[in-house]
């Protein structure tokens, strides 16, 4: 996790996204400074394998 990507993975699957200024941040937080390593989100992540960008970002995560 870092200013300009996060990575978010389970189970042993992990992606790694790229954060831009257009990327939405939504929950206890409003940036992705607030966002810590070990929290639980949900993101909107689109691209390809290689060229991934978070749309949104949830912290908490919200459940399906």
């Amino acid at each position: 996790m870092s200013a300009t990507s996060i990575t978010i993975g389970a189970g042993g699957n992990a992606v790694t996204a790229t954060v831009t200024k257009a990327t939405r941040v939504s929950g206890k937080v409003s940036t992705i400074a607030g966002i810590k390593v070990g929290d639980m989100v949900s993101a909107t992540i689109r691209g390809t394998d290689g060229k991934l960008t978070a749309v949104t970002i949830q912290d908490p995560a919200s459940l399906p």
